[in-house]
Formats: structure tokens, sequence, C-alpha cells
């Protein structure tokens, strides 16, 4: 993607167990959602790890997007995310 003039930004990944049955199969921050050039991305409370990795997503897309962390463990716990929870919020009429 680069060799093709997009700029890639790195994005943390932690693998589950695979388990079928596995209630955390791995979580991953691409899950988020663009409203109105603000960026809702998942926080799973990891702390300084994951605060330090935050803030330098927000400042590699500072000139586009607001960068705004969602609490989202038991989102991403239950196999969903903050874009899962935006389109079925949409589907109820709720958005």
């Amino acid at each position: 993607l680069e060799g093709l003039g997009y700029e890639v930004v790195r994005i943390p990944w932690l693998q589950g167990d695979g388990a079928p049955a596995s209630r955390w199969p791995g979580i991953s921050y691409v899950n988020a959602a663009d409203v109105d050039d603000t960026l809702f991305v998942p926080e799973m409370g990891f702390g300084e790890l994951e605060s330090g990795w935050l803030d330098r997503l927000a400042r590699q897309l500072h000139e586009q997007y607001r960068i705004v962390p969602v609490p989202a463990r038991g989102l991403l716990l239950d196999n969903g995310g903050i874009h899962c929870a935006v389109a079925s919020g949409r589907d109820a009429g709720g958005l």
C-alpha cells in the first residue's frame, strides 16, 4: 500500500487462543467508527501501553481525525466492536 502512495499506520492486534467456542478470538483496534472526522477507537483498559499507542495514533492522524477512545472491553470480548455497535444502533433506528 505504501508503494501506491498510501500512509500505513501499524495497528496492534492481540491473538486469542483460536478455540471455536472461545469468547475471545482476538482483539483488533481496527474495528473503529469514523463519524464526521472523529475516529472512535476501542479502548481495552490496558493502561500505559494502550494510552501510549492511542497518543501516537492521535499524533499521526491529527490532521485528518480527532481520536476519541471508547471503553470497549465488553464489546471486543464478545466478538464485536465500535463499528459493530454503531451499525447496530443505526439498524435499530438509534442513529
